[in-house]
């Protein structure tokens, strides 16, 4: 497992950079989402007051950074969907949360401390967000702004 582990930053973000490079308009029925505006919605349905989330979404929409490019987003891209073998990434798993959105949705998922799994690497937990960066950015030879995913940090913590 040695070598897939020292493959797999290089392999998720280059299987990353190709989903992105899906159009959506070419998939029937992708839907757009919104992460900042589909929230409000589904707390109002819940028939309880939650004022701290409402006040945190509010906030979020009130100070929305700028939009990125709209690109046909996986939405649950993470270290537990992914297929490895002794050689590395051999598939990505479980698309029912696909949709139109921001890339720096699906690098923002696999960035998660939430989902390392008790690994030390600040990209799922086993490799570090520069190597993917720049790996993502290589396919495409697009710029990746780092503040994207790293909350406006010009490092991540």
């Amino acid at each position: 497992m040695a070598t897939a582990r020292s493959a797999l930053t290089g392999q998720a973000a280059g299987a990353l950079a190709a989903i992105h490079t899906i159009d959506p308009a070419t998939i029937n029925g992708l839907p757009p989402a919104d992460p900042l505006g589909d929230p409000l919605p589904f707390l109002d349905a819940l028939g309880e007051v939650r004022p701290a989330l409402e006040l945190g979404v509010r906030w979020l929409e009130a100070h929305r950074p700028p939009g990125g490019p709209r690109v046909t987003v996986h939405g649950d891209y993470r270290f537990g969907n992914f297929l490895v073998g002794p050689d590395g990434l051999r598939g990505v798993l479980d698309w029912e949360l696909a949709h139109t959105g921001d890339p720096a949705e699906d690098i923002g998922w696999l960035c998660a401390p939430a989902w390392r799994f008790g690994g030390s690497g600040e990209v799922g937990g086993f490799g570090e967000l520069p190597e993917l960066l720049h790996a993502y950015a290589a396919p495409v030879a697009r710029p990746w702004r780092p503040s994207a995913c790293t909350g406006g940090r010009s490092t991540p913590r």
